[in-house]
C-alpha cells in the first residue's frame, strides 16, 4: 500500500521485528555518550537519532533533524533523568523534510510496536504519565 508521498508503507508488525534498520537501509551504531566530545566528530548531515538511558538501553527519545551535530548539541543540556547516549543513522543530503519526518515515525511506531512503550520524552513529558 502506498503512501501520500507515494512510497510503501510497512506494517507496524515489520518495523517492530527489526525493519527498521532494514526502512533505513544503514546500521546503527553502538551507543555513544551524549557528551561534546561525542558529537565533536558527527557529521552535519541529516538523519534520524535515539537518545537512550546509557545504563538501561531504554529509549527515552527519538527525533529527526537536518543537522545531526547541531540537534543532538541541542539535547546537552536536557534534564534526560539518566545517564543519555545516542544512534543515530545519516540520511542522504538530498533527503526530503517528509521523508525524514516518515523515518522518525517508523522509529516511533516500531518502539511502540514493541510491549507498546512510548519514550520516555517523546511528547514533551516523561511517558510514566501516560502509562495505566
Amino acid at each position: 500500500m502506498q503512501n501520500c508521498a507515494g512510497e510503501n508503507g510497512w506494517p507496524i508488525e515489520k518495523l517492530a521485528e527489526g525493519g527498521v534498520a532494514e526502512r533505513l537501509g544503514d546500521r546503527w551504531g553502538r551507543p555513544a555518550p551524549l557528551s561534546h566530545e561525542a558529537l565533536v566528530a558527527l557529521q552535519a548531515s541529516p538523519g534520524v537519532y535515539e537518545v537512550q538511558d546509557m545504563d538501561s538501553g531504554e529509549v527515552v527519545y527519538i527525533g529527526e533533524t537536518r543537522n545531526l551535530r547541531q540537534r543532538l548539541r541541542a539535547h546537552l543540556g536536557r534534564d534526560w533523568q539518566c545517564r543519555p547516549g545516542f544512534v543515530y543513522s545519516v540520511q542522504a543530503p538530498t533527503i526530503l523534510p517528509h521523508q525524514l519526518k516518515e523515518l522518525e515515525n517508523d522509529l516511533i511506531g516500531a518502539l511502540y510496536g514493541r510491549p507498546e512503550t512510548v519514550a520516555r520524552f517523546q511528547f514533551g513529558q516523561d511517558s510514566l504519565a501516560y502509562s495505566e
